[in-house]
């Protein structure tokens, strides 16, 4: 059912699916950028804030290391600073699908490199400028490195293993999810002091990272995560990572809404379905290929029970969202042992009409969340935040009067970083919403002029028009509204 063990292709089968999974990431990669992109760009690659990027940011340097490189050869334009991630991520798909080809069948590996390369959540993040696809890649390099080197275990082996580990650690830390599962099937097989080894060689590699980490730990926290209980692992393996959240959106940090307004009859049968391929899929590996099945069901099962232990823990030790570790990026790195375990599932039914049946939903449901992802609910809240349309916004500002009198000065209630890349000349100022009056009468004299735009971004502290204090001699007009952003314009009268 799975196929023969033997590498993925033809080559030109292979090039030419790898090809159209490039061309799924293509609207992508030219879209506005957003503030977190812009930290892949001069704006934080310089002199004067690269050692700070690098080594006090909240990720671990690799990736911002390799951008500061890339940049300064390939130039810093939309397309070019998210090509790395395309690249990382499409060749994350291949490695691991090239894997599962080799060590359980064909067909399998064919299932798992086409389900990722339209999975909506693989497709995201293998177009936007930050580190998640360089963690699949490198997480995904570990895993299979380790598992390589227990079955050869020469020298060779084992240091590749350990440098693969160094470098997926230096990347993120949620590397570990793949890591760890691998080291125990490791032990599993009976091979245990290869597995300390290789744990062993590859912490030491990286050692000055992680020991810079322990002495450095401030900025390692972030409010905006939260807490991983069974319901979010279920909405993680129902919604997430088939649909992206995009066939009937939510804000995720609400996960209660999740079953209301008639998404519950989507999830359901959704999670019926998945949850029974899921336990197929396992029985099938532990069954057809006893020996090598904890490699497929460990990258899965053991990260799920890791974060619902170390979320229960930290929840009741340090209750508040500064202490909580779950976004579902962060788990980003089991998408492709989810669709190994899935492909596994369906390869499996005996009957070909529930194959072929199976086959279409788990396929037609990730192709119609892109579709719903890039055209009807491309301003909402899928995968992630939509990116604002600030390329639109700074080509409006740069028509305005005020620009060709170079006095562009803009009220921003959360950062707006990603307008200074389009628009440089852009004066800033950052203030809660509503402004106190005194305060703006005072902005409007420091500078001079008669206008003022206010920036408002509609996934990020978005600034209330109603709450807008009247009279004091300023107005608040309509100016520009794109994609998650509007622009007011907010006049003194003289």
């Amino acid at each position: 059912m799975l196929g023969d063990r033997q590498a993925l292709g033809p080559w030109r089968l292979l090039a030419v699916a790898l090809l159209v999974g490039v061309a799924v990431r293509l609207p992508g990669m030219t879209e506005s950028l957003w503030f977190d992109e812009t930290w892949r760009t001069t704006a934080r690659l310089n002199a004067d804030l690269a050692f700070a990027t690098l080594f006090r940011d909240v990720h671990n340097f690799l990736y911002n290391a390799f951008m500061y490189g890339w940049i300064r050869l390939f130039g810093q334009s939309e397309v070019s600073i998210r090509l790395p991630s395309m690249l990382a991520g499409v060749g994350a798909a291949w490695l691991f699908a090239d894997w599962v080809s080799r060590r359980f069948g064909r067909r399998l590996g064919w299932f798992v490199l086409l389900w990722a390369l339209v999975a909506p959540a693989h497709v995201w993040y293998s177009a936007e400028a930050k580190n998640n696809a360089f963690t699949l890649f490198f997480s995904c390099l570990a895993f299979v490195a380790i598992e390589r080197s227990a079955r050869q275990t020469d020298r060779c082996a084992l240091w590749c293993a350990a440098t693969a580990i160094a470098l997926a650690l230096c990347v993120d830390y949620t590397a570990l999810l793949l890591i760890v599962p691998a080291l125990l099937c490791v032990a599993w097989s009976g091979q245990g002091r290869r597995a300390v080894q290789t744990c062993a060689l590859g912490l030491l590699l990286c050692s000055p990272m992680w020991i810079d980490r322990l002495l450095h730990p401030d900025g390692m926290s972030r409010s905006y995560a939260r807490n991983f209980d069974l319901g979010e692992m279920f909405l993680l393996l129902v919604n997430y990572f088939p649909t992206g959240n995009a066939l009937a959106p939510y804000r995720p940090f609400t996960p209660g809404a999740a079953f209301e307004d008639g998404r519950g009859w989507l999830f359901a049968p959704l999670g019926l379905l998945l949850v029974a391929l899921l336990c197929a899929g396992g029985v099938a590996m532990r069954a057809a290929r006893r020996s090598a099945g904890m490699w497929l069901l460990a990258p899965l099962l053991a990260p799920l029970a890791m974060f619902l232990v170390a979320s229960a823990v930290l929840h009741a030790l340090w209750p508040g969202q500064g202490r909580y570790i779950y976004q579902e990026r962060n788990l980003l790195t089991l998408l492709l042992p989810f669709a190994a375990l899935l492909g596994a599932g369906v390869l499996s039914l005996r009957s070909k009409s529930l194959r072929v049946g199976a086959l279409c939903a788990v396929f037609g449901v990730p192709l119609a969340s892109d579709i719903a992802m890039l055209g009807p609910h491309d301003d909402r809240w899928t995968v992630y935040k939509p990116n604002p349309d600030w390329r639109g916004a700074a080509a409006w500002l740069r028509a305005q009067p005020e620009a060709r009198q170079g006095r562009l000065v803009a009220l921003e209630s959360a950062k707006a970083d990603a307008l200074s890349y389009y628009l440089p000349d852009v004066v800033r100022i950052s203030r809660p919403w509503p402004p106190n009056p005194e305060e703006l009468l005072a902005t409007f004299a420091r500078f001079d002029v008669d206008t003022i735009f206010v920036l408002r971004n509609q996934h990020w502290l978005p600034p209330d028009r109603r709450l807008f204090p009247a009279g004091h001699g300023v107005t608040l007009e309509d100016g520009f509204e794109g994609r998650a952003v509007k622009v007011w314009r907010l006049r003194r009268s003289r």
